[in-house]
């Protein structure tokens, strides 16, 4: 009968140890799931910032284009006549306020981006912080139910054992007295 006792409680030990297993599979595998998010994350900012940095490249390929344009404009206006000239000169003038303006508008664009970039990665913190917290207050969770099953399979053979004593002692008294009688 004890032995009985003894592989019920083995089985049980058993149970209880591969349930703690799954459970740490299961943490294990939603850790690998949230640190892919993460680095997705970090990926989709980081592809964003180089679209960003070739946009701004390209802006100031154009920009290069653009003045080099224009002094070729000034070299032939200046051969051609001293009216086109003055006329070409304040065209140039023009053009480079222009450029200036594409240049304010560029950079402002540029800061935009890189402040919404900034945005979203101080939120992407905020939410990576969170979670780990959520994964930490799950842990002590899962600790705390571990212990606890811990406790109830350490206490329930126990009982289990002074239950069959004080069984027998019934038995004992009752044979006890039938053999009186």
């Amino acid at each position: 009968m004890e032995s009985e006792e003894l592989v019920l409680a083995q089985n049980e030990i058993r149970h209880l140890k591969n349930a703690v297993q799954a459970m740490r599979a299961e943490m294990g595998k939603n850790r690998l799931d949230h640190q892919r998010e993460i680095q997705q994350a970090v990926t989709d900012a980081g592809q964003e910032i180089v679209q960003l940095k070739k946009t701004v490249t390209a802006l100031r390929d154009k920009l290069e284009e653009l003045k080099t344009e224009k002094q070729v404009s000034v070299q032939q206006a200046v051969a051609q006549s001293s009216g086109e000239i003055t006329q070409l000169k304040k065209t140039a003038g023009a053009l480079r306020e222009k450029l200036d303006e594409l240049k304010i508008e560029n950079q402002n664009a540029v800061q935009q981006a890189i402040s919404r970039s900034h945005h979203e990665i101080e939120q992407l913190k905020k939410t990576i912080t969170a979670l780990r917290d959520e994964l930490k207050i799950q842990k002590i969770k899962h600790m705390e139910e571990i212990n606890a099953v811990e406790r109830e399979s350490r206490t329930e053979p126990k009982q289990l054992k002074e239950t069959i004593v004080a069984l027998r002692e019934k038995m004992e008294k009752i044979n006890e007295k039938s053999h009186k009688k």
